[in-house]
């Protein structure tokens, strides 16, 4: 996850310094969000129900910084496709499309 944080930091540093450092941080105080929840106890949902919460939490965000690193590197995340660069041509239609990573 902190790869993810270091690459929004210098893809968007061109743009603004401060902005882009403020986007690294964004996300690892969103990573980090459940913890802060959790020692709050918040809703009395009790230390185990917050581990829990936790556990999915930490893998989500992992799942989206997977997601951002991938949006860096390919560009375009259509729908639920991730797509590389090229294109293909269908030989039933003959359309052209972009082909998808998992496909």
């Amino acid at each position: 996850m902190h790869a993810a944080f270091i690459v929004v930091a210098i893809r968007q540093h061109h743009k603004s310094l401060i902005f882009s450092v403020m986007g690294a941080m964004g996300l690892h105080y969103i990573g980090n969000f459940s913890l802060f929840l959790a020692g709050m106890d918040l809703w009395n949902l009790g230390r185990a129900i917050w581990y829990i919460i936790t556990i999915l939490w930490v893998q989500f965000h992992f799942i989206a910084m997977i997601v951002v690193l991938a949006y860096f590197q390919f560009g375009d995340l259509t729908g639920l496709g991730f797509h590389i660069s090229g294109r293909a041509r269908c030989p039933e239609c003959e359309a052209i499309y972009k082909r998808p990573l998992f496909a």
